[in-house]
């Protein structure tokens, strides 16, 4: 893990586990990382829940689930995690904006 890994301190990841994630890419003012769901039966996660969390760090906004992954909210736009090898222009055609490799962001706004 770098230092760039790290979450902004106080971020809430909702799901996803804070020690294993890994910084993505950073738009318009956000940054997205990437880590493990949490195993946690008692919070209501499933151990060895399959998947991966898209984590917006300065929105404390978390999205888990099986490949793709797109995390949406009022309060900054889409943005959508992708496996390797992924048909960019699935998404690049309908407005969507390729950040990184594997992260494709659309409508972004920092609505505070």
């Amino acid at each position: 893990m770098t230092s760039q890994d790290a979450l902004p301190p106080g971020s809430e990841t909702q799901g996803g586990e804070p020690d294993t994630a890994r910084f993505a890419a950073r738009s318009d003012g956000l940054s997205f990382h990437v880590a493990r769901p949490i195993d946690d039966v008692d919070a209501g996660y499933t151990p060895t829940r399959p998947g991966v969390c898209l984590i917006v760090a300065e929105k404390d906004f978390t999205a888990c689930g099986a490949m793709p992954v797109e995390a949406m909210s009022s309060d900054f736009g889409s943005a959508q995690l992708v496996s390797d090898g992924f048909d960019a222009s699935k998404l690049t055609s309908t407005g969507w904006k390729q950040v990184h490799k594997n992260v494709f962001v659309k409508g972004l706004h920092d609505s505070q």
